[in-house]
């Protein structure tokens, strides 16, 4: 896949034209299954000036558009198709690989703060103008209500659409420290991590609308992707961690992540490789319900005051959490870690504390306002597979699986309870 047959993109032989559709074909299925998340070269090189896919089985018919070194559309001299529903994924897969290496370069610590910045604003930028610029092309695809879409086209239209959301909101979460668990001071102004994180509520609040619209609506589950699943769970883990860093979670807010968590426990049974991310989503919403008892008991003595500053103030405290979520991102099937950690069946059992003056302490039987336990003092998973380039977090878990390879990506603590208080109390 990242060995490109390019030859002369003007020329229409048919040797030529069989690789075309040849490369495409497979580019297209590993967009579906997110094999491509990375890739060992630069995305955009691989197709650059080569003609966009075209939705049509006419072997011959192309697309009058290609995209450059930085993934931009370029208009093809010559006839052609307008872009189609493949052209866009092929861009949209692009951006979401994009997104990781930004992710992956600031926690790696690979470049400067500037540069970081700069890059961040880009990749906003674009993705921001998207819809826009493919509806100036007549291609409204990402302009258009759900609703509105077809209902033979509705399941790969509500994927796409699904995975162009999970781009914005992976991007915004990453840079607000509680909301993607970095343990470093922010490196970003005040007045950027603000609006990153109100940014990131926006479009979490769009992913869950999406969902509820696409079940509503009585389509197929089945036929959904499996990213869909992993921007669920992207989704709801970042909308607990907003409830409880601005300290407002209730049971009544509990219900708004529900509809996402559902649609990732439903997509398990299609989906083999996203059953680890259902079962941290339950223990996710035992952990929540038992925080919200905890909260509203709280605010009827009058003891709790919310101050919106707390998403951006502070980084994560690095103690062991009670409410431990990872933010996990695909990676190819022959990934370098791919073979340092065993397959992760651990991550299906309950949730424990150890702690070697008490022992192991099932999740379900631990008061969790007196759980306090630091670093050295217990922990949940803490296997981490040494690598200088691309160091994620302290506790960081790899595992294969197919069809893909699931790794964590942002970090494995979240809040201490005892520092819950900190969060979300601050004058």
């Amino acid at each position: 896949m990242h060995t490109v047959y390019m030859g002369n993109t003007t020329n229409k032989t048919p040797d030529h034209v069989s690789m075309t559709r040849c490369f495409w074909a497979c580019w297209l299925t590993k967009c579906a299954s997110l094999e491509n998340s990375r890739f060992e070269g630069d995305c955009w090189a691989s197709v650059e000036g080569l003609p966009l896919p075209s939705d049509e089985d006419d072997p011959f018919a192309t697309v009058s558009y290609c995209l450059d070194k930085d993934g931009s559309l370029r208009a093809l001299s010559g006839p052609g198709k307008q872009l189609g529903f493949n052209s866009v994924l092929v861009m949209v897969q692009g951006l979401w690989w994009e997104s990781q290496q930004f992710v992956r370069s600031i926690h790696a610590k690979k470049g400067s703060p500037a540069q970081w910045a700069a890059t961040y604003c880009s990749l906003d930028q674009r993705l921001q103008s998207l819809p826009c610029q493919l509806g100036e092309h007549r291609q409204p695809i990402l302009l258009q209500p759900i609703i509105e879409t077809p209902s033979r086209e509705r399941s790969r239209t509500f994927s796409l659409r699904y995975m162009y959301e999970l781009c914005l909101l992976y991007l915004y979460s990453s840079i607000v420290p509680v909301l993607s668990c970095r343990w470093q001071e922010p490196a970003f102004s005040r007045s950027m991590l603000q609006l990153a994180a109100e940014q990131a509520w926006e479009h979490s609040k769009t992913m869950s609308s999406m969902t509820e619209q696409y079940i509503s609506s009585k389509a197929p589950i089945s036929k959904l992707w499996s990213i869909v699943g992993y921007g669920a769970y992207v989704c709801v883990s970042v909308q607990l961690r907003r409830y409880h860093a601005l300290g407002s979670l209730t049971h009544l807010e509990l219900q708004g992540p529900l509809t996402n968590f559902r649609l990732t426990s439903e997509l398990c049974k299609y989906w083999s490789h996203l059953r680890p991310m259902s079962e941290d989503l339950e223990r996710q919403f035992a952990e929540s319900r038992t925080l919200a008892g905890l909260r509203e008991a709280e605010k009827d003595a009058g003891q709790r005051q919310l101050n919106a500053d707390s998403l951006t103030e502070h980084r994560d405290s690095g103690h062991s959490p009670a409410l431990s979520s990872h933010i996990r991102s695909y990676v190819v099937c022959n990934d370098k870690r791919s073979n340092e950690v065993g397959d992760g069946s651990h991550l299906s059992r309950p949730s424990t504390v150890t702690n070697q003056s008490e022992g192991v302490v099932p999740a379900e039987q631990r008061d969790v306002s007196a759980v306090m336990v630091g670093r050295t003092g217990g922990h949940v998973i803490t296997e981490d597979p040494s690598d200088t380039d691309c160091e994620m977090g302290m506790n960081t878990v790899w595992w294969d699986q197919s069809p893909g390879v699931l790794g964590e990506l942002f970090g494995s603590d979240f809040l201490m309870l005892n520092d819950m208080s900190n969060y979300a109390y601050l004058n």
